[in-house]
């Protein structure tokens, strides 16, 4: 199966010859109150506030959201409905996140496949250096989006903004992510419904922990092989 990728790009700047990823801090607002602060390249800043929203559960649903307007380090939003009240950092910190609901889709997904969506994911790396990349594969349209950011939380909000506002059947995709799987990154993974995540560098336990409670196909891609986690009957040899 081949997928046509987009790829949302962090930015860079060259300074005596050194490339260097930008990053930036953004206040995000909701209804006028204070909602976090976010670290991230100044780029798909809407989609990256998005996927953190949804995602972390301050709103119940991208229906939910109504506008987003984006200022000189904030960045209003406007919303239906309830909302959270949470006040988070949010910078790759572990645990902060409460859990998200249990993944019930029954997708099954055959083995090659997900080695294909592994080599496609691993070919578009190494171009890039000092950021971090997340990437959602829609099994259904194939469509994939693969986000790069300073951050590797803001990695992942980035792809789930942009595949939430261009519809994006995520009960059917799988999730990459570069760098270490943690229970903060599995919680967005399962509030949305997704039930395939695959990591590369490491996975804590809290991300291992937070796969069993939430439904999560967790597997763990090193040396060449896939290893699966939780969750195996998703995965078919």
């Amino acid at each position: 199966m081949s997928f046509s990728v987009f790829e949302v790009l962090a930015e860079f700047r060259v300074e005596d010859g050194i490339v260097m990823p930008v990053d930036g801090v953004y206040s995000v607002y909701v209804n006028g109150s204070y909602v976090s602060s976010l670290v991230m390249s100044p780029c798909y800043v809407s989609e990256a506030v998005i996927g953190f929203l949804v995602g972390s559960g301050v709103v119940s649903s991208l229906s939910d959201i109504i506008g987003v307007s984006i200022g000189d380090g904030n960045v209003d939003v406007s919303c239906k409905g309830p909302v959270r009240p949470v006040r988070l950092y949010v910078d790759d910190c572990v645990g902060f996140i409460e859990s998200g609901g249990f993944v019930k889709s029954r997708v099954r997904v055959d083995r090659g496949l997900v080695e294909g969506v592994v080599s496609d994911f691993m070919s578009r790396l190494d171009r890039f250096h000092g950021v971090q990349a997340t990437g959602l594969y829609d099994l259904s349209s194939n469509n994939a989006v693969i986000a790069f950011d300073v951050s590797r939380f803001m990695s992942i909000a980035k792809a789930l903004g942009y595949a939430l506002t261009r519809g994006f059947s995520l009960d059917k995709s799988i999730a990459v992510a570069s760098g270490r799987v943690s229970g903060d990154l599995v919680s967005m993974i399962a509030r949305l419904g997704i039930p395939i995540l695959v990591g590369f560098k490491s996975i804590l336990y809290s991300g291992f922990k937070y796969s069993i409670l939430l439904g999560v196909t967790l597997i763990l891609y090193r040396g060449g092989e896939l290893r699966i986690l939780s969750y195996p009957e998703r995965i078919s040899m």
